[in-house]
């Protein structure tokens, strides 16, 4: 101090201004932030709870076909004051609590309240109202297009729930190679529906157009910052961005950066400052307020609800693992393997010689398969699989009494020998794997068709965009 007094700052006020400094940036008269920011201030001062506006009721759109469940509600409230608002919205509901719907009620409103051909309002949101109390509300810009993006898995879905719940939404699917009439009309539609290859492919003439809207269906898959599925996702124009995703963050908090980084621009600072001051710190667990600071930052624009909170009337889950022994002549063969293995690992460590990591992760594939079935790894071998043995005692007990049965398998060659044995015992199935063509036929052939009772799916094409009931 100017009196040559030592002052031991508390350690709660690094906890308490630490991310109000790294943020802030010198202004004439104090500092400034990020209107998205807003809520570092709220952590700090009392005074600061006010400027929060409350979520008031919204009523759902006239042209809404359907009945929204509480938490839906709840959801499309959330979603409509951040719209109006113009922040960036994350709806992370867990699969099957209706994200799209949700969306579509918020896109029905929003054309609801902004018809095309109306010009911009005259009242602007004032930046200094921020911290003189509740943020004014801000100009209701003028119509435009939607843009949904989402995987090609699942654009078909997209369009059944648009003509399900929102048919006065006009739409078109803008996919594959554009058609030049396509892009001469394509700002005439309430929504647009493309994939995330045809925007990377055609971000050129994509980024020149201004959109109302733009919704990104599993919004992972532009984690990676340095993708070009990235890099086209970033450069799209829009009054308003919604990323819906169940695993906003799938494998690092970088992925975190990545979304807000579209939705929400500057929230987290640069990738260096956000790995410097809380990838790092909460990856070693040095400091518990980084961790505390990331959640005051993200909280306001994430909404993440599990099945488990908010539908009460769902029957508990019951999960079953059920082992089995592996057959003589299987369990031969994964010896030999394992130790052929094993062998080859020793040998090269014995005699100083490095080995290929790639080789030792072959090498489990391979045990996992012989697992599964030997034939997976030797169409030629006569040996017999314990699990599909064990997997068909169950279909036939499941099967026989009406059910319908899911069998997910990460290998589509095990599926195809599932296939072939039920061909053989003339059963009615489905099947989905990253090569169907029909994808929306054979859905429906499951989900309306009695006789059908069994579906395979693989993890790849059936881990997103599935609505099944």
């Amino acid at each position: 101090m100017k009196d040559h007094c030592i002052f031991l700052i508390p350690e709660e006020w690094f906890a308490r201004y630490a991310g109000l400094f790294l943020f802030a940036r010198p202004a004439r008269e104090g500092y400034t932030l990020r209107r998205s920011q807003y809520n570092l201030v709220r952590s700090i001062t009392q005074e600061y709870q006010k400027v929060e506006t409350p979520v008031s009721p919204v009523p759902v759109p006239a042209g809404l076909r359907a009945t929204l469940r509480s938490y839906q509600q709840e959801g499309y409230e959330w979603m409509y004051h951040l719209y109006r608002q113009k922040f960036g919205i994350c709806l992370a509901d867990d699969m099957g609590l209706g994200k799209t719907i949700q969306t579509l009620a918020l896109l029905l409103k929003y054309k609801e309240e902004v018809p095309k051909g109306t010009s911009d309002r005259t009242n602007t949101f004032n930046q200094g109202d921020l911290f003189a109390g509740a943020p004014a509300e801000p100009a209701l810009p003028r119509y435009h297009t939607s843009l949904i993006v989402a995987p090609a898995s699942v654009v078909h879905n997209w369009v059944n729930e648009l003509k399900k719940f929102a048919h006065s939404l006009t739409a078109m699917v803008y996919t594959g190679i554009a058609q030049e009439r396509k892009r001469e009309a394509m700002m005439s539609w309430d929504v647009v529906i493309t994939t995330y290859q045809t925007l990377r492919n055609d971000i050129t003439f994509l980024s020149e157009k201004r959109f109302g809207f733009v919704v990104f269906d599993e919004a992972q898959n532009f984690k990676n910052r340095t993708s070009q599925i990235y890099k086209a996702v970033y450069r799209i124009e829009a009054a308003h961005y919604v990323a819906l995703s169940g695993t906003p963050v799938e494998n690092s908090l970088s992925d975190l950066w990545s979304l807000m980084s579209v939705i929400n621009p500057g929230l987290l600072g640069d990738h260096t400052t956000f790995r410097n001051y809380f990838i790092q710190p909460i990856t070693a667990d040095i400091s518990g307020s980084r961790s505390e600071s990331l959640r005051t930052l993200i909280t306001p624009f994430v909404l993440r609800r599990k099945k488990e909170t908010v539908l009460s009337d769902l029957p508990e889950r019951m999960d079953e693992v059920i082992y089995c022994d592996m057959e003589p002549g299987q369990q031969r063969i994964y010896q030999e393997e394992l130790s052929r293995v094993r062998n080859l690992i020793m040998e090269n460590c014995l005699g100083g010689n490095s080995y290929e990591p790639f080789a030792v992760l072959k090498a489990i594939n391979r045990l996992r398969q012989i697992s599964l079935h030997p034939l997976l790894v030797d169409p030629s071998c006569q040996e017999e699989s314990a699990k599909m043995t064990e997997v068909f005692r169950m279909l036939e007990e499941i099967g026989g009494s009406g059910h319908k049965v899911l069998l997910f398998s990460a290998y589509v060659s095990f599926l195809d020998i599932i296939a072939r044995e039920m061909q053989a015992r003339q059963w009615n199935y489905a099947m989905l794997t990253g090569t169907t063509t029909n994808r929306e036929e054979v859905i429906r052939s499951f989900a309306e068709i009695p006789e059908c009772n069994f579906f395979l799916i693989s993890l790849k094409a059936g881990g997103v965009g599935l609505n099944l009931t």
